[in-house]
């Protein structure tokens, strides 16, 4: 299990319990400054430990056995159950990772959501509403997009003309980089909505839905393949940009009509 992960939840599962790093140290016989560093994936977690901070933290059950199957095995999760708000999870791996690469065969994620591990426009947002670009820490990002997705209207063709738009302005301002994959070329079909998240501690690959799955190991290779492949596979730079033009374009055209 990635260590950051692994320290998400317990701080997670610490703040829900109302329990200050000093109460928690007194539980396994450490320092406060421990379980920050614990919590910051900046020394390793001991299974007991691990287990003792979650029964002081009020994991009864099922939770409990879910803990203790996570460090047993590891490798490919739910994000779900155990871990509270699942997004929130997604969220402080995508704020660690140093690069991201997401594959969509479905729709283009949002600027905000692919910062902040949710793919999903806010409610009430208004098409073609000026969004504030990401800031720096939000950089390193490749998304590969199937062609598919710009002959698709999501939403709506003023919704999706909109969507272009803004993430032809992020591309185009370096906020991350998009890249156009010919669908006939993708490798492997494993999901609408992959991301690979590069830790210090390595790699972890998410597939993205209403509950995400992230693998490590070997459970993560068919999502690694896809990603390489469809990168082999896309458009360079220029050749994508000038195709999410066209696209919104195309849709700014049959909205008008």
């Amino acid at each position: 299990m990635p260590a950051l992960v692994l320290g998400a939840l317990l701080r997670y599962h610490r703040e829900r319990a109302g329990m200050s790093p000093a109460g928690a140290g007194a539980v396994i016989r450490k320092s406060a400054a421990t379980i920050s560093r614990l919590e910051c994936a900046q020394v390793p977690a001991r299974r007991h430990d691990v287990l003792d901070l979650a029964r002081a933290y009020g994991l009864r059950g099922h939770a409990l056995e879910e803990a203790e199957e996570l460090l047993d095995r590891g490798h490919q999760h739910l994000l779900a159950g155990l871990y509270g708000p699942p997004h929130e999870v997604l969220s402080v791996l995508k704020a660690r990772a140093t690069h991201r690469r997401t594959l969509t065969a479905f729709e283009l994620p949002t600027a905000a959501g692919t910062a902040a591990g949710t793919t999903h426009p806010a409610l009430g947002a208004t098409p073609g509403r000026t969004v504030s670009r990401p800031q720096s820490d939000h950089r390193g990002v490749t998304l590969l997009v199937e062609d598919t997705v710009l002959l698709r209207p999501r939403g709506g063709y003023a919704a999706a003309a909109a969507r272009l738009r803004q993430t032809i302005d992020l591309a185009e301002h370096g906020a991350w980089t998009v890249r156009i994959v010919p669908h006939e070329r993708r490798t492997c079909p494993v999901g609408p909505l992959i991301s690979e998240l590069v830790l210090p501690q390595g790699r972890v690959y998410v597939h993205e839905g209403p509950l995400p799955v992230y693998r490590t190991g070997r459970p993560a290779a068919p999502y690694r393949t896809a990603l390489d492949g469809a990168a082999d596979a896309a458009l360079n730079g220029e050749a994508s940009l000038q195709a999410l033009r066209r696209a919104a374009h195309a849709f700014s055209l049959r909205e008008a009509t």
